[in-house]
């Protein structure tokens, strides 16, 4: 049994959230590997919260490793903008044959925030390795990062999630977190914070 740690993520930690991210991004598989442009899903979904919201990112490490993230953001409306002006421009253009959509989300982030959630303003992203998931470790890196939004004053959270991931609906319902909308092919489910 690996020694297992939840801790902030540090600076360091960039790659290797990035890398647990290409290996996780097809649905907790790893992403085609003829992938056009390979380093697109981790500039969407893990590094601009690495470097714009750090202090909300927590990795669990299995012996020492990265094997896990959560990254979001406090105020999701904000978090967007500021990549937006900041994180974008940084990243733009990409490869041609690149996937649409996700180099949509990389130039206009704010596409991504749901209507009507402003008692949940915080979102969240998470992944694991397969060889931690399960016993519990999902749920106890998960419970470290709502800490920290309950610290920042945050009210609730939401996330979004593949309909067709029954596994994933059914682990967030049991921390609990409640179906809110149906956007396409994603749930959007919330969860209150705090008192």
């Amino acid at each position: 049994m690996s020694a297992i740690e939840v801790r902030v993520a540090a600076p360091s930690d960039v790659e290797d959230v990035a890398r647990v991210c290409r290996l996780t991004a097809d649905a907790g598989r790893p992403q085609p590997e003829d992938v056009v442009d390979p380093d697109l899903v981790a500039d969407v979904y893990a590094r601009p919260y690495l470097v714009l919201e750090p202090q909300t990112a927590r990795v669990l490490l299995a012996d020492d490793l990265v094997a896990g993230y959560v990254v979001g953001a406090v105020d999701s409306a904000s978090f967007y903008r500021r990549w937006q002006q900041v994180w974008t421009p940084t990243r733009l253009p990409r490869p041609e044959g690149a996937d649409p959509g996700l180099v949509t989300l990389l130039a206009r982030p704010l596409a991504a925030l749901p209507d009507g959630l402003r008692r949940y303003p915080s979102h969240l992203h998470v992944n694991l390795l397969p060889h931690v998931r399960g016993g519990g470790n999902g749920a106890l890196l998960l419970a470290a990062f709502m800490d920290g939004l309950v610290q920042a004053g945050s009210p609730g959270v939401h996330l979004r999630v593949d309909r067709a991931n029954t596994s994933a609906r059914q682990f967030y319902e049991r921390i609990g977190f409640e179906a809110e909308d149906e956007h396409l092919d994603a749930l959007v489910m919330v969860r209150a914070l705090g008192s």
